[in-house]
């Protein structure tokens, strides 16, 4: 398994640019976070090349819902080309009418036609309703069959653990069933959404399952409780891992 650091939550207490070395400094390949888009892609280029780091996934600016999501996804996929990432989250959105899931897979159609031949791969996410009230995804099979109806390959899954436990009502059976469609994982646990071993997910059948089924980047996606490093015993304890 291959475990990157979500630098928008890990390291809290570093400004956001020396995030990338205390990852590398702490055994991270690869990071991800939600905006790049405060700094050049050169300037993010430099830290990521300078700490031997893989960008692994961002997020597009404004969410699907938004009025004017072409030229936000324009962006984000050349944000993404230029870091080299291999993942662009399109971020769904609050419902906002009775059209709104209509708009919702129009925009995600529009949107994987614009990233064909870039090499870079679309993700959708289920956010539960309890943290997003109205989010437009509410059930990771509504997310696959918004996957099925814009039928491309670049277009799948990001399955997190955290919203999962709160949506789903069997974790581990969602995992199971909707792996294969499953091109980024993102880990916390509920209620508070720290590291893997403070709440309520079963880590070890999770952990057993990716293990056995799925090859990617697992992003790290969590509120360290207190220091970053410390916290990363559960490596160890629950994935059974050496390392990162």
């Amino acid at each position: 398994m291959r475990f990157d650091a979500n630098l928008s939550w890990l390291f809290p207490e570093l400004p956001f640019e020396q995030r990338f070395d205390a990852a590398a400094a702490a055994g991270f390949a690869g990071v991800e976070y939600a905006s790049p888009y405060p700094y050049k892609p050169a300037q993010v280029r430099k830290w990521l090349s300078d700490a031997g780091l893989r960008q692994v996934l961002i997020n597009t600016p404004r969410t699907c819902l938004d009025p004017d999501f072409r030229a936000a996804v324009s962006q984000g996929l050349d944000y993404a080309v230029a870091l080299g990432s291999s993942f662009l989250h399109l971020v769904g959105g609050i419902r906002s009418s009775e059209s709104s899931f209509v708009d919702y897979v129009a925009n995600v159609a529009l949107a994987a036609e614009l990233a064909r031949n870039t090499g870079v791969r679309l993700v959708l996410e289920v956010q539960n309703q309890r943290d997003k009230p109205g989010f437009v995804l509410d059930s990771h099979a509504q997310a696959a069959a918004v996957v099925e109806a814009v039928g491309a390959e670049h277009v799948g899954l990001m399955f997190d653990v955290y919203h999962a436990q709160i949506v789903e009502d069997d974790l581990v059976a969602a995992l199971r069933e909707f792996l294969p469609m499953t091109f980024h994982v993102q880990i916390a646990d509920p209620p508070d959404r720290h590291e893997p071993g403070t709440g309520e997910v079963p880590w070890h059948s999770v952990f057993d399952v990716l293990r056995a089924d799925y090859q990617g980047w697992i992003g790290c996606e969590y509120r360290p409780v207190a220091d970053t490093v410390a916290g990363l015993r559960w490596v160890k304890e629950l994935a059974a891992c050496e390392s990162l």
